[in-house]
């Protein structure tokens, strides 16, 4: 995942497994013969304290989600929906797009266009631009010429719709400070890694 285009998935992927195997080291061979049976494979007995942990862990993050940040601008045309299991077992989380001609943001980011075009540029005047770069840069600018905003045109927006939209006060939390702290301050506004 390092290498795609996901790289900062890495990170999360990674701390997710080293607290499932926290949990997961606490069992005793004793505990795990009696729940698995003796004739249970470690392979096995592993995926399933490690797939059971991690749902915990997303359901509970699912729970909690409004204790540890706050909902400043909710979606109309974004259903909150909990994660639910399937037939197998796996987690989904659907609804993961929207079913609107336009983004329920494109008013705001409209009437706002010179916060969004300092963002634009603070990106543009990078040294050393990315193809997600590229992707907000081109997304931005047909905001600004008032072009329907669609969800792909929503989603290349990305780190922009946070910035724009996080209250004036407010810190930005990420783990991705770098493509964040840029465009954030070029509007005054803080991020901070978690």
């Amino acid at each position: 995942m390092s290498l795609s285009p996901k790289k900062n998935t890495t990170s999360t992927a990674l701390e997710a497994l080293k607290d499932a195997a926290r949990v997961t080291g606490r069992w005793t061979p004793a505990g795990l013969s009696a729940k698995y049976g003796s004739q249970a494979n470690l392979d096995s007995i592993l995926a399933d304290r490690f797939r059971f942990t991690l749902q915990l862990r997303i359901h509970k993050a699912w729970q909690n989600r409004q204790e540890i940040a706050t909902l400043t601008y909710p979606l109309s045309c974004y259903k909150e929906v909990a994660p639910t299991k399937d037939m197998k077992g796996w987690l989904n989380v659907e609804p993961t797009t929207c079913s609107v001609t336009e983004c329920c943001m494109a008013k705001e980011l409209r009437d706002g266009s010179p916060t969004l075009e300092k963002m634009r540029n603070a990106i543009l005047a990078k040294e050393k631009g990315t193809a997600e770069d590229q992707r907000k840069t081109k997304a931005a600018k047909e905001v600004l010429r008032g072009k329907t905003i669609t969800e792909k045109v929503c989603r290349n927006l990305g780190d922009l719709i946070f910035a724009f939209f996080a209250p004036p006060d407010a810190v930005i939390l990420t783990t991705n400070v770098r493509d964040h702290k840029l465009i954030a301050e070029a509007i005054g506004k803080n991020v901070q890694e978690p």
